[in-house]
């Protein structure tokens, strides 16, 4: 029996697509530029532009920390914004501020000028374009199959960080690093910013359609201010027990792969590999976290979500055992398609938990608030691989550091209380 139709083309509409599809794939678009322009493709740019500026990897690395910092403290008031205002007018936005960022990065002569174009304004473009405004968008329509339709969305970081890469490193090559700027800022204008201009629509009632294709009640918008999550104030988050476990455990799971992420690439190339192999690791994990994104999402809709982060965390500790033994590039390379996999439930398991716990009324908020409470985590872990490769010229005892915050991280997650029943329209 087919699903029920409705006005403007639901799911059940003969030769329709629901419209809510076509908003999973501008949230795929809008997290490949987002995360797979800058935390992605910034290992890349790291030993070019020490070598230019004569500085030290460390100091380098801060602009990755500042992009950090300046993501997470336009989360609040980017939650903000989704809730109440235009999400497409917040990814537009984010689209000509990343352009004109790499622009401006392109163009910089000082080091301090550098990271103030990279934190100052394609950090907040990012956070615009990135995982708050997609996973918002795409919790306003799915509710049902909501961990299926963030799990999809998700690739779109994988999608970036598989593509980027290797097109950035072939650019640096025959452009330079500020050739390669250059050409991600038209990329950005002449993808990203229309795709989402002229697709978004923040909500299905605003097209007269209901969350999963399912018929538009008239009580629905109403009942959607039902949920817990609803009307929740900051102050009452802060000290909600479910916040603080969500935070303390994906928090410190995102940062380690942050930092992991952010230095593998200058970690393999240490180890005697080649430019184009360590470029090979990143989008091995970037391209296999695409199936765990598919596979963890569509579970989470069925199964434990807890019980999931604990499965991939475990993976995670296998795959820093891995880097400290420093085996051969196929053994290297099997780990990181192992790991992608695991890694890649992080940010639909992210979002699902905060849907199932806080409803997609509060969805923006709660995720918006959480970026600057994990933002010391990201920092640390940004600064923790480089710091100590410039005193001790290993990155061994990071990788140490990295596996016991990962078991304190699941750890974490043991104090997460979901509510024992989710409303329908949540």
């Amino acid at each position: 029996m087919p699903p029920p139709a409705a006005a403007n083309g639901v799911a059940g509409a003969p030769g329709r697509i629901f419209l809510g599809w076509w908003m999973v794939a501008a949230a795929v678009l809008a997290q490949a530029f987002s995360i797979g322009g800058t935390t992605y493709s910034f290992p890349l740019f790291l030993k070019p532009i020490a070598e230019e500026f004569g500085a030290s990897r460390s100091t380098i690395q801060l602009g990755n920390s500042g992009l950090a910092v300046a993501m997470a403290l336009a989360g609040p008031f980017l939650g903000h914004a989704l809730d109440r205002r235009s999400i497409r007018a917040v990814l537009v936005f984010g689209a000509l501020a990343m352009a004109a960022g790499y622009a401006a990065l392109s163009a910089s002569r000082e080091l301090a000028l550098l990271g103030l174009c990279f934190a100052g304004v394609v950090g907040p473009g990012a956070a615009a374009l990135g995982p708050i405004s997609a996973s918002k968008l795409v919790a306003n329509w799915f509710v049902r199959r909501r961990g299926f339709a963030l799990g999809i969305s998700a690739i779109g970081t994988s999608v970036g960080g598989f593509v980027f890469p290797p097109l950035l490193s072939l650019a640096i090559a025959r452009l330079g690093w500020r050739g390669a700027l250059l050409a991600m800022a038209a990329a950005v204008v002449a993808i990203a910013l229309p795709f989402v201009a002229l697709v978004v629509v923040g909500r299905p009632e605003q097209s007269g359609l209901a969350p999963d294709g399912d018929i538009p009640l008239p009580s629905a918008p109403a009942a959607s201010g039902t949920h817990p999550g609803s009307a929740l104030a900051w102050r009452r988050l802060l000290v909600d027990r479910n916040f603080i476990a969500i935070t303390l455990s994906i928090g410190s799971l995102f940062a380690i792969l942050g930092g992991l992420i952010s230095n593998l690439h200058a970690w393999a190339t240490d180890a005697q590999l080649s430019a184009a192999s360590a470029s090979l690791l990143i989008s091995t994990l970037s391209g296999c976290a695409v199936f765990g994104k598919l596979s963890f999402g569509a579970i989470a809709d069925r199964w434990s979500k807890r019980g999931l982060v604990w499965i991939a965390t475990a993976v995670l500790e296998v795959f820093l055992g891995v880097l400290i033994a420093k085996p051969g590039i196929a053994w290297l390379v099997a780990a990181c398609a192992l790991v992608g996999v695991a890694l890649g439930g992080f940010l639909p398991l992210w979002g699902s938990l905060i849907g199932e716990c806080w409803g997609r009324d509060a969805f923006g908020r709660v995720m918006g608030l959480m970026g600057p409470l994990m933002l010391p985590m990201n920092i640390a872990s940004f600064q923790l691989g480089p710091w100590f490769y410039d005193t001790r010229g290993s990155y061994d005892v990071a990788l140490w550091i990295y596996a016991v915050w990962a078991a304190a991280a699941a750890a974490a997650l043991a104090l997460l209380r979901p509510p024992r029943a989710a409303v329908a329209t949540a």
